[in-house]
């Protein structure tokens, strides 16, 4: 009977390590998702910088091929009515 009790204490202490270490694998679950989507709000962040970037170009592009095409045409009819 002694034996059965002390079975079922090391059962009761087995079961109590085993949902200690579920709750423990859950913690380290939950800190990894949370340094996953800080640097996924970081990687997010550069991604903007780089996209207002790109457009701060081709908007400077458009316009400056604007101006190019503006005086080439006047140049251009400019040598026509000669």
């Amino acid at each position: 009977m002694d034996d059965l009790k002390q079975m079922i204490e090391q059962l009761k202490i087995q079961l109590n390590n085993i949902s200690g270490n579920v709750s423990n694998n859950g913690d380290n679950e939950v800190r990894a998702l949370r340094e996953v989507s800080g640097r996924l709000e970081e990687i997010n962040k550069s991604l903007n910088s780089i996209t207002v970037l790109l457009v701060c170009i081709l908007l400077l592009g458009t316009v400056v091929s604007g101006i190019h095409l503006y005086f080439f045409i006047k140049r251009y009819f400019k040598e026509l009515k000669k």
